[in-house]
């Protein structure tokens, strides 16, 4: 069985990263979330979740955006330092959400107020359903995919793999920040984030993603959302 495991390990060397997005999920799932039944993100909602709830939902739904870059960057680099180079890839990508999503969050808690918060989140949702069918997701989708050459040890190696990440962070940005600002629309609600990671999932790894069906399912998640709010 260890050896099993060890054979794994040397297989997939990013399996370490999965392991991460998965206990992030289900930091979020047993947290106890005192905004789960509000409809919107009110700014109550959104400083409930704090720096720790913030970075453990950006590491649960774009860590396993990276899991073919953070191989390439494994494979790409000597044995010894594989860990260390995806290490490297993924402070640089995270360094882009992290800020990013800070400011989403930010953003969010002082135009809401002034457009109101339903028409907000109406807005939200339109943008991310229309994103998801515009020409500029599908280009930006390629250009997550693309590898770049990495220097093979010392201070060089880690800054490629760094740079690496910062700008597959950037290409991916451009792809999912309308998805983003759809979920603190709902106050980052599990079952919307949900469903909104399957569509991330599906446009980043299926070989033709349908952007109707994720136009659709973004459009349906947050229909089905409202309604239950207006019931609760």
């Amino acid at each position: 069985m260890l050896d099993r495991l060890r054979r794994f390990g040397w297989r997939h060397p990013e399996w370490w990263v999965v392991a991460a997005a998965a206990a992030a999920w289900l930091f979020m799932i047993l947290r106890p979330d005192p905004h789960a039944g509000h409809l919107m993100a009110s700014p109550g909602a959104l400083h409930g979740h704090g720096l720790l709830g913030m970075a453990a939902m950006v590491v649960a739904m774009m860590l396993p955006l990276t899991l073919t870059n953070a191989r390439h960057v494994a494979l790409s680099s000597l044995w010894r330092r594989r860990h260390r180079a995806i290490l490297a890839f993924l402070l640089g990508y995270l360094a882009v959400w992290l800020a990013v999503q800070a400011v989403i969050m930010g953003a969010w808690g002082w135009i809401a107020p002034l457009a109101g918060w339903k028409m907000a989140a109406v807005a939200a949702v339109l943008a991310a359903a229309a994103w998801e069918i515009g020409p500029i997701k599908r280009r930006e989708l390629h250009r997550c995919h693309r590898t770049v050459p990495l220097a093979p040890r010392g201070w060089r190696a880690d800054a490629d793999c760094l740079r690496y990440g910062l700008t597959t962070g950037v290409s991916c940005l451009t792809m999912c920040w309308a998805l983003m600002v759809a979920c603190a629309a709902f106050a980052h609600s599990l079952p919307v984030m949900a469903v909104l990671f399957g569509v991330q999932l599906s446009g980043r790894y299926q070989r033709r993603p349908s952007p109707i069906l994720a136009a659709v399912a973004v459009l349906g998640v947050c229909l089905v959302a409202g309604l239950w709010g207006r019931l609760t």
